[in-house]
């Protein structure tokens, strides 16, 4: 099962994007994305697709030294706790990568 749906939001006040890297505004987008659909995704394992190899590689190693997006970890392992779902991340080259950077693709295991 493969869920292509799309959301958009403006970032909040306290997040300033032109302070932030570019790799924790794509984790952090990451992050909006997956507590959005967490009711979806409730009690599944899945795979989603990223083109930003930092947000796949902390996702994945479940760790950052980054702060801000070490805090977004957090907030991405309290979710899946509170829904009980299994998350990893895929890093797909931008020149496989057939959707746009704004969408997430999503594979349901």
């Amino acid at each position: 099962m493969c869920h292509i749906d799309c959301i958009s939001f403006v970032f909040p006040d306290c997040i300033a994007p032109s302070t932030l890297h570019i790799n924790a505004l794509e984790l952090f987008t990451i992050i909006v994305a997956l507590k959005h659909w967490a009711p979806q995704l409730q009690s599944h394992k899945f795979v989603f697709a990223c083109d930003n190899s930092a947000a796949v590689v902390v996702i994945n190693c479940t760790t950052s030294k980054d702060p801000f997006m070490q805090r977004c970890l957090r907030q991405l392992w309290f979710t899946a706790a509170l829904f009980d779902f299994e998350v990893l991340a895929l890093h797909v080259l931008d020149k496989h990568n057939l959707l746009t950077t704004s969408v997430i693709g999503i594979q349901i295991l």
